[in-house]
């Protein structure tokens, strides 16, 4: 479960990126740099938009503190005083 959440994020995040007007590998590269905490980011960091900063800002919120406490967070039922 962790490593299609983690498959998912990244892929939302690289369509985001890209449709900010980025190349697939930079755009993939930032993401999983972000995400993972590691690694170069081949793109430019100067030239993110809006959405591309805050995009890359929420891949490194959810790999650092991982990304299932951070969707059941997120969820609802979490919040409810149901338990």
């Amino acid at each position: 479960m962790f490593f299609f959440t983690y498959i998912a994020v990244a892929a939302v995040a690289t369509l985001v990126l890209v449709h900010g007007g980025f190349s697939f590998t930079s755009a993939l590269s930032a993401v999983f740099s972000a995400e993972g905490g590691v690694g170069p980011a081949f793109i430019d960091l100067f030239k993110l938009d809006a959405a591309s900063k805050l995009t890359l800002a929420a891949c490194m919120w959810m790999g650092r503190l991982e990304l299932i406490p951070v969707l059941a967070m997120l969820t609802p039922f979490s919040w409810s005083e149901a338990f």
